[in-house]
């Protein structure tokens, strides 16, 4: 009987072993199945799958360090849907829309640019303003330059982009929230529907989501007097403006607010100048972006209206294409709560006529009903805002995104484009209630918190 047990437990010690060996043989035997019957351009996908995850293990438990046990588990099963997204999101390209999507051009030229990079012609034509659609060409040309045409691999590696981009996003909220709800935010951020479907293809949203992570995480050291602020921050922002400048421009908007906000360290060796110095430095990054925006737009401001002039702009672009509905637009303070509804909830139940805008609206549901349930949080918003820095610039994002995007009439673009605003917002319905009139946060584990970000932050 002793015998018996000892197998027993050898074997099940065993069992993981035994699994892992089982899956990669099953998984071999489809690869080598696929190189047979389909095309590099699918099979390679298949290829670069597991070497994106095989290749994460490392980063994904430098990140789970400090974090509540299982909180690896929870990345790595993110990943795994995130990539798994980018396969729905190509099926659902190619049998609903027949090919036709913003991926296949970006695929077709990338690989004609491909052709030239690896020529060593890197001023080969990229039909279009290298700002924007343009941008998106020369990364994919880039990525296939190494790669070879692949567009299920280019599908999972612009996928993988932007997982790391909300990993940045959480690991902003970290060090700038200690006491906020941490794992309420993760799983937000990492397991809603549109953060895994939408920025899971060849396009703008995965390297935004990526750029925008980057740039939260240079704001958040900045914002909390951490070393390697600006190097993060001027990142992000170069590979957010790089595609969508007004985008940039927001964010420079909501940390020129939270640098208001922002306390100077007394130890500073810059003293008493840190914060001016500071403040011309983001003022500097305004001036270009902005800049970088009107030129993106084309627009001239002559007569002092340039931010309502691109702001229309942007909303003239995105119309067409079904799924038209009459929008906010919102031009006064009356307009906002109508606009904040309208960007982050809509579609209603009652305006979803397809399969798609069925799901938006049931996340959208979900979403109002995380807002109303916060309802004790958003009170005391405007303490958080006086007392973190970062509140303000998440504030402010959220709120002139709302206002920009109001104008857009069409659901189908709507939804995609919010997984812009949702890293940002999602941060003021996870922060922890319970600020005493004195200003501390009423809660007894905000001590452990902070001890627990600084020993990661070693």
């Amino acid at each position: 009987m002793t015998a018996l047990a000892s197998a027993r437990r050898r074997l099940g010690g065993a069992a993981p072993t035994v699994a892992a060996l089982l899956g990669v043989a099953c998984y071999s035997g489809v690869l080598v199945w696929l190189m047979s019957t389909a095309p590099y351009d699918i099979w390679g996908g298949a290829v670069f799958g597991p070497l994106l995850v095989v290749g994460s293990l490392p980063l994904l438990r430098r990140a789970a360090e400090n974090e509540p046990e299982g909180f690896f588990w929870i990345l790595l099963a993110a990943l795994c849907l995130k990539l798994l997204s980018s396969i729905a999101r190509l099926v659902v390209a190619e049998g609903l829309y027949d090919g036709i999507a913003d991926a296949a051009d970006y695929i077709e030229e990338g690989a004609r640019l491909a052709d030239a990079y690896r020529q060593g012609i890197f001023t080969a034509d990229v039909g279009k303003a290298v700002t924007g659609t343009g941008g998106v060409r020369v990364i994919t040309g880039v990525l296939f330059a190494f790669t070879g045409r692949t567009t299920l691999g280019g599908f999972m590696v612009f996928s993988w982009w932007a997982f790391w981009g909300l990993v940045a996003c959480y690991k902003a909220f970290r060090i700038a929230l200690p006491d906020g709800h941490h794992q309420r935010y993760a799983r937000l951020l990492l397991f809603l529907p549109s953060m895994l479907y939408w920025p899971s293809s060849v396009g703008k949203d995965a390297w935004m989501l990526m750029g925008l992570g980057v740039a939260a995480l240079g704001a958040a050291r900045l914002l909390s007097h951490r070393p390697g602020a600006y190097p993060l921050l001027g990142a992000g922002l170069a590979a957010t403006t790089f595609i969508r400048p007004h985008i940039s421009a927001l964010i420079c908007v909501g940390l020129a607010t939270a640098y208001v906000f922002r306390r100077g360290r007394p130890s500073s060796s810059l003293g008493p100048l840190s914060k001016p110095l500071g403040m011309v430095v983001v003022g500097v990054l305004m001036v270009v972006v902005i800049g970088q925006a009107q030129s993106y737009f084309d627009v001239e401001d002559e007569e002092g209206t340039g931010a309502t002039t691109v702001l229309d702009e942007t909303a003239r672009r995105t119309e067409g294409g079904g799924s038209e509905f009459e929008p906010v637009n919102a031009r006064s303070v009356a307009d906002v709560p109508a606009a904040i509804l309208a960007v982050m909830f809509r579609p209603f139940p009652w305006e979803a006529h397809n399969p798609q805008a069925l799901i938006a609206s049931a996340e959208g549901v979900v979403m109002l009903g995380l807002l109303v349930t916060s309802w004790r949080r958003l009170s005391e918003l405007p303490r958080h805002v006086r007392r973190n820095p970062y509140v303000a610039l998440v504030t402010v994002y959220s709120l002139l995104f709302c206002i920009a995007f109001s104008s857009f009439g069409n659901f189908g673009i709507l939804t995609r484009q919010r997984i812009q605003l949702f890293p940002f917002a999602l941060v003021l319905l996870c922060l922890r209630a319970g600020i005493s009139p004195a200003g501390r946060l009423a809660t007894d584990e905000s001590h452990g918190s902070r001890a627990v970000l600084a020993r990661s932050d070693r």
